[in-house]
């Protein structure tokens, strides 16, 4: 990610790391010491204000700690939130007024020093505003949600939609057979404190997307790509779902044997439209062994892709990244 005119590499378990534009390591990045605990991966830079809303968790006390950064990069706001235990909290979600944590059933167990799934560990979403002060907690339905797409606040409530499994890791973080992530959203009701769920599609999908202008706004668009627990998938699809037609889903199939990741969405210049622009996404060809990035028409899936740019190296395919102008 980019901030502040910093160039940030990031993985949840440590301290960022500053990048040099040629992509050159400078070292480990703690906002001049500010930052005393490690960094989401998952950081929301709002698009109204600049400022960049990001939380770190770990194994000891706190577990969970919120940050909130100015557009130059200052630290603003650091605050302890508290939870019972140590909790894998990927991604979090935010508005233009709250930030929305996810408290779910996978802890960690000291006893085998991994991640488990635990019954007795409640599932809820806690939202606090985004200044801090004390969260409020809603429970749902037991699952865990990886990857947040988008929340947004209309009616005195947060819609909040993500990618949820119904369990992880039951038998520990070798277990796969938790189900595969699917597409729902969850209502808060602020006045009435109720949750209502659904979910929107039935294909099995991960590393949802919006247009990074609509972060915590109320979006018409999300980009996901389809998710498989085989070890060599026949090929994958990338998702554009249109919230303002009922989900309504269109698709482009990659060509057998090919696979790819996150889609992300990159405006057109002087775009006018939410989704006038493009999608990116690191794929690879099984049958060569090359990786490529694929460039498609965001609102034309139906159409070939706009370009491939072949690679010298595979990209894993769990990679995020973030489209950064220059």
């Amino acid at each position: 990610m980019a901030h502040a005119g910093r160039l940030l590499a990031l993985e949840e378990g440590g301290f960022p790391y500053h990048l040099t534009p040629e992509l050159e390591t400078v070292g480990p990045f703690t906002f001049d010491g500010a930052l005393r605990t490690p960094m989401t991966a998952h950081p929301k830079i709002c698009p109204e204000t600049g400022e960049l809303l990001f939380f770190g968790y770990r194994l000891r006390p706190p577990y969970l700690t919120y940050h909130r950064a100015s557009p130059s990069g200052d630290v603003l706001q650091t605050q302890p939130i508290e939870i019972p235990r140590a909790t894998m909290m990927h991604d979090f979600a935010v508005t233009r007024r709250h930030v929305v944590f996810r408290d779910l059933p996978v802890v960690f167990d000291e006893a085998t020093t991994g991640w488990r799934w635990d019954d007795d560990h409640r599932a809820r979403f806690g939202v606090m505003a985004r200044t801090g002060g004390p969260i409020r907690w809603f429970d749902i339905e037991p699952c865990y949600v990886w990857h947040t797409l988008n929340a947004f606040e209309a009616d005195d409530a947060i819609t909040l939609t993500g990618t949820r499994v119904p369990e992880l890791w039951r038998a520990g973080s070798d277990d796969i057979g938790g189900g595969l992530p699917r597409l729902h959203q969850w209502r808060l009701d602020l006045a009435e404190g109720t949750v209502t769920e659904q979910q929107v599609d039935d294909a099995a999908v991960e590393y949802p997307r919006v247009a990074d202008t609509t972060i915590g706004n109320r979006h018409r668009f999300g980009y996901l790509t389809s998710f498989s627990l085989d070890a060599e998938p026949h090929h994958s699809r990338v998702y554009r779902y249109d919230f303002a037609d009922g989900a309504s889903r269109c698709t482009h199939r990659l060509p057998e044997g090919h696979t790819c990741g996150e889609a992300v969405f990159v405006p057109r210049h002087q775009a006018t439209d939410e989704d006038d622009g493009y999608l990116m996404s690191f794929a690879h060809n099984r049958i060569r062994g090359n990786g490529y990035l694929l460039i498609l028409d965001a609102a034309d899936l139906d159409s070939p892709p706009i370009a491939e740019v072949h690679l010298p190296v595979r990209i894993p395919t769990g990679f995020h990244g973030s489209w950064i102008p220059t």
